[in-house]
């Protein structure tokens, strides 16, 4: 139910394919987070947030060049 919630966005159809490509991937890193904090019981929203800004800072996360200025 989550994976249908966060792909929702993505059916739009003037998305742009790289953004696209992006939120589904981005969206796929973050229910895999989930499944592992899960697992190890330690699933709680400061513990999601921990993970979300590891991985954009260790570049597992995709990010695309905003348009009009510096990322």
């Amino acid at each position: 139910m989550a994976k249908k919630f966060l792909d929702a966005h993505e059916s739009n159809q003037g998305i742009d394919n790289a953004e696209k490509a992006m939120d589904l991937a981005n969206n796929r890193a973050g229910l895999l987070a989930a499944e592992k904090l899960q697992k190890n019981s330690t699933l709680t929203d400061e513990q999601i947030e921990n993970e979300a800004l590891a991985a954009l800072k260790d570049g597992t996360l995709i990010v695309l060049k905003p348009k009009g200025g510096p990322l």
